[in-house]
């Protein structure tokens, strides 16, 4: 994958992605890079299985590099250091930077290229146990796309040295907030795999990965609704917590409203959404259930997306997203079942937050954060000029 405009003294970047750890959202970020930065030759490596390549793919990611994910650590850094070494050889351009899409990926690169650039961005919030990630954070220059998450990985990184200089080694980068190149799965297409009838009105759970999520508090939530008389369905990816409980409250309920639990990427849950929901599990993290790049892509796919008080996702330094929370302090199922009625029954409610979500869009495309930011990076660490391609 070369941009335009490259020439043989052009840096050589090697995204590592690894789903299982960094979910669908680090896909669609690398897929926003390729499109974004101009300059540099880009290769994709995916960690993991057939189907995570198929996801990237489908996000227009031309890879034909997968190195799987296995229990022991070593023979995964062994293989990842070999499609490393491979890349390098005489007839290769020599890799550069090893842009890594989520701690995972950034151990792997530590353990098989120690001496090469590394970046590692995180779309979303780490949790507070980072096991020993000292290893893998030292010497890497790191992002973070939610404020949440910087403190974490300043302390992780600090090595009991001075936390404000720990702190200022976490930078801040937008979220990208333009569509893939590759078009989403149409709404029709998705909603009929899914056996979805006509009449239904969907409410999607945004959680990546699957398991960050908890089916339970949305199915809680949309029994509340039930009076209103819609006929909604909620869909979860699977691996979702709780999906047990969620299927036992639904089949006690008489199924007056249900649940479809699929495997299927973030982008083709959003196709198939008339709303989305972010929220936190307070019971376990308390973290959001997805990065704002999953918010970004629904806005822009005209979905709009209601949150918990807790679970969405804050962003550095320019306006919030547009994502609907109930007022006041009122948690828990109740406070997400609010603004989730009002985007169902209430007209003017939906036609004020969709404007507020194109002006949104519509202002970070023009700013074009994402690719500004890493064009810099990568300009930064391999000392030749990069630039935005286009607005990301």
């Amino acid at each position: 994958m070369t941009a335009p405009g490259v020439s043989d003294r052009s840096p050589s970047i090697l995204h590592l992605v690894d789903p299982a750890d960094s979910g669908d959202e680090g896909l669609i970020c690398c897929a926003a890079a390729i499109d974004g930065v101009s300059g540099c030759t880009q290769r994709v490596l995916i960690i993991g299985n057939a189907e995570d390549e198929r996801r990237a793919r489908a996000l227009g990611i031309d890879t034909r590099d997968r190195v799987p994910k296995c229990s022991s650590v070593w023979l995964t850094s062994a293989r990842v250091r070999s499609v490393i070494s491979a890349h390098s050889g005489p007839r290769r351009r020599k890799i550069d930077v090893l842009q890594c899409w989520s701690l995972s990926a950034l151990s792997l690169a530590a353990r098989a290229a120690p001496h090469r650039s590394r970046i590692g961005i995180f779309t979303g919030v780490p949790g507070d146990d980072l096991g020993d990630a000292a290893a893998a954070l030292s010497g890497a220059t790191l992002c973070t796309m939610d404020i949440r998450g910087r403190a974490t990985l300043a302390r992780a990184c600090s090595e009991d040295r001075d936390a404000s200089a720990a702190l200022a080694r976490v930078r801040m980068i937008p979220p990208p907030v333009a569509l893939p190149s590759a078009p989403l799965a149409s709404r029709e297409s998705v909603r009929r795999a899914l056996g979805i009838e006509p009449g239904q009105t969907v409410v999607s759970l945004l959680a990546d990965p699957p398991g960050s999520g908890d089916a339970r508090r949305v199915c809680f939530a949309l029994g509340l609704n039930h009076v209103l008389g819609t006929n909604t369905v909620a869909l979860v990816r699977r691996g979702a917590r709780q999906a047990r409980r969620a299927t036992r409250f639904n089949r006690l309920n008489a199924r007056r409203w249900d649940m479809i639990s699929a495997t299927i990427s973030i982008a083709e849950l959003i196709a198939a959404s008339d709303v989305c929901v972010v929220d936190t599990d307070d019971e376990h993290s308390g973290l959001p259930s997805c990065g704002p790049t999953s918010v970004a892509l629904a806005l822009a796919h005209g979905v709009l997306v209601a949150g918990s008080a807790g679970g969405v996702p804050q962003l550095h330094g320019i306006q919030p997203m547009p994502v609907l929370m109930p007022s006041g302090l009122r948690t828990g199922s109740g406070g997400l079942a609010m603004p989730i009625e009002q985007l169902l029954r209430d007209e003017s409610t939906r036609v004020a937050q969709a404007h507020a979500a194109r002006s949104w869009i519509e202002a970070e495309r023009a700013r074009g954060g994402f690719a500004m930011v890493l064009s810099g990076l990568w300009s930064e660490v391999t000392r030749v000029p990069l630039s935005a391609a286009s607005v990301a």
